[in-house]
């Protein structure tokens, strides 16, 4: 992608967030991003066949960053020394999610998590090879594992919205690790599809 196209997606990307801060998702419009990012039609399908499309790949950017094989310091945290720990996973995404709420609120609260949910779980089977490492603690089929994977996350994600993100990223991570975890599990990112 050259630098052009990155400002333009960059642009979408931040109407959309502007957008979420005074709409709920379902009632933010193709038209509205447009008008928003001050771009033509044509140029918003050129990068995002739908909304959900845009929305979607909000969330992948995110995943692509947290599961990513080296991962680059962020402003309020540092995972980029870290082992590549079920536990340190969550935790990096929930700081982002704390961090940049006004980037995925709309999308994490809309239909009760069922889209972030629908998006997590197309991320984990479309971009993670996830390994059971002790396959002798956990005998559940690897699709089924990821399905509660993907459902834990988003509960846990919506408990900790409605008590006002009290608890730190690590402890709600270390909840949910403790939760989901019966066996050691490793994340490998695959090269993306698109």
């Amino acid at each position: 992608m050259d630098k052009r196209q990155t400002k333009t997606r960059r642009a979408i990307y931040q109407a959309m967030v502007e957008l979420m801060k005074k709409e709920p998702y379902e009632k933010i419009f193709v038209k509205d991003i447009i008008d928003a990012a001050e771009i033509g039609r044509s140029t918003f399908y050129a990068h995002f066949e739908t909304k959900e499309d845009l929305a979607q790949s909000m969330c992948f950017d995110l995943f692509d960053h947290v599961f990513a094989d080296h991962v680059n310091v962020c402003q309020t945290h540092d995972y980029s020394q870290k082992p590549a720990t079920l536990e340190f996973k969550i935790a990096h995404i929930f700081y982002h999610f704390r961090d940049k709420r006004q980037y995925y609120m709309g999308i994490i609260t809309h239909d009760d998590g069922k889209l972030f949910t629908k998006f997590f779980k197309e991320y984990l089977e479309q971009r993670l090879v996830i390994s059971l490492v002790n396959k002798e603690t956990i005998s559940v089929p690897l699709d089924f594992f990821k399905n509660h994977l993907a459902f834990t996350l988003i509960g846990a994600m919506q408990w900790w919205i409605k008590d006002k993100m009290q608890i730190s990223p690590e402890e709600i991570a270390k909840d949910v690790a403790m939760v989901i975890n019966p066996a050691d599990i490793e994340f490998k990112l695959l090269p993306p599809t698109k």
